[in-house]
């Protein structure tokens, strides 16, 4: 996962960044059923790619990912979770897809098998604790794996850099550019998705 071109993984997530943030819609859909939409007008994406030369930014490694908050309130659609899970006690790799029901930016059905259990237990609990319980159902952030050496492995810090992934997060974002301000984040990482920016296929 650490022995990569970085150069050319720096240009991947370059090319990307800059059609995101200059896009007003982002559609993803994959063959296992997700189709969902979101507003990203005015958001700043942040390419995740191992260039931390400037002592002012920073991130985690592995490297091999772009993400950026969607406006809140505006992702509709279906998301199939197929690759992996992130719950409050760790990450699954998926065997029976995990469908969310996405309206308005908020989670109203979660289904599937034991899977969707467990996250839909991982949600309850933490609604229970929250002072503002909306914010913890809300998809905080939509994000691209880049990174051509790492297969899903139940690892999340790994899973959501997957080369052909895609994934979105449940929860807070408010720490890159988005508004929601809650203790969650969760990602939940698809497989093999076709991704649109204002009605065009992104390739990279």
């Amino acid at each position: 996962a650490l022995d990569l071109d970085y150069n050319k993984l720096q240009k991947t997530g370059s090319k990307i960044k800059k059609i995101l943030d200059a896009g007003r819609e982002i559609r993803i859909k994959t063959n296992a059923g997700t189709d969902f939409k979101g507003n990203i007008t005015g958001m700043k994406s942040i390419s995740l790619d191992g260039d931390y030369r400037n002592g002012n930014i920073g991130g985690n490694v592995p490297v091999g990912e772009v993400y950026l908050p969607p406006v809140t309130g505006t992702v509709n659609g279906k998301i199939v979770i197929d690759g992996s899970l992130r719950h409050g006690d760790g990450t699954l790799i998926v065997e029976t897809p995990v469908t969310l029901e996405v309206r308005k930016s908020q989670i109203v059905k979660i289904s599937g098998g034991y899977e969707a259990r467990v996250l839909g237990h991982t949600l309850r609990m933490a609604r229970s604790r929250a002072k503002n319980k909306s914010d913890i159902m809300k998809i905080g952030e939509i994000g691209i794996g880049i990174n051509p050496n790492i297969d899903i492995v139940g690892s999340m810090v790994l899973d959501e850099k997957a080369f052909n992934t895609a994934h979105i997060a449940i929860g807070s974002n408010y720490w890159f550019g988005g508004d929601i301000h809650t203790f969650l984040h969760l990602d939940q990482v698809m497989r093999e998705p076709k991704i649109f920016v204002d009605g065009k296929r992104l390739e990279y």
